[in-house]
């Protein structure tokens, strides 16, 4: 793990954005976590989310979250679950442009959140509150005394698990195994988490030793905070002004 969360501050090292700096990492974890035993690597695919404000995003990305909210309006601070970067064995899962149905996951309110089984999951193991989530343009995130500022998320069977979802497109044919997570809350009430499909069963001691890359990433990604969300865009210092 020290060595791995050195590779994914190095690989991130002098990104000109948020989105470079997650295409690195999720590009690191991918070719770098490797099964000896099929001499491939262990992860079908790996993604970087980042929970990002609706007037910060792109054109297309507002586009699309407006659609997920179906009959809800959008508004200017409401909080996006949105895909930075995606990296796996196949063509398209390695652009965040050619992602289907999880480029840009809008969070309009706690109750939209536990409608998400799997997003339900994440924000929970990842120690945040699905309503300060949901209500972060109005209530800061608060890091609850005790608390550690990055978790794991968990799953141990990813098949037939109710939280997994597009098991016979995704799950059954690549023989994805466990899903574990890690990422934890930044500052403006977002939350970052780089999620992991792997081929290779994980156990909890395992995904607990696997949790302490959060902190790398936090690390990696937050001098970023100064510099454009996406490639070409304007800072993010700037938009927020």
């Amino acid at each position: 793990m020290v060595l791995c969360g050195s590779g994914i501050r190095r690989a991130a090292s002098g990104a000109g954005s948020l989105e470079t700096a997650a295409a690195a990492i999720t590009e690191y974890l991918h070719s770098s976590l490797w099964d000896d035993a099929s001499d491939r690597p262990a992860s079908v695919l790996v993604r970087l989310y980042r929970t990002i404000s609706y007037r910060l995003l792109e054109p297309d990305l507002q586009r699309f979250a407006t659609a997920a909210l179906e009959r809800r309006e959008p508004w200017p601070e409401m909080k996006c679950l949105t895909l930075m970067a995606t990296a796996g064995e196949r063509a398209e899962w390695n652009s965040r442009h050619t992602s289907a149905g999880h480029r840009a996951i809008p969070l309009p309110s706690a109750e939209a959140i536990a409608r998400l089984p799997m997003v339900s999951l994440l924000v929970s193991q990842l120690g945040v509150d699905a309503k300060e989530l949901a209500g972060a343009e109005r209530v800061p995130l608060v890091q609850n005394e005790g608390r550690p500022s990055t978790n794991v998320f968990h799953i141990p069977a990813a098949l037939g698990s109710p939280v997994v979802p597009a098991q016979e497109e995704f799950v059954k044919p690549l023989a994805v195994r466990s899903v574990v997570g890690f990422g934890g809350q930044l500052g403006a009430g977002d939350l970052y988490a780089v999620i992991v499909f792997s081929r290779v069963p994980i156990n909890r001691a395992t995904a607990d030793i696997i949790g302490y890359l959060g902190s790398d990433v936090r690390m990696a990604i937050v001098p970023t905070h100064a510099r454009p969300l996406f490639k070409g865009g304007a800072s993010e210092l700037a938009a927020r002004s």
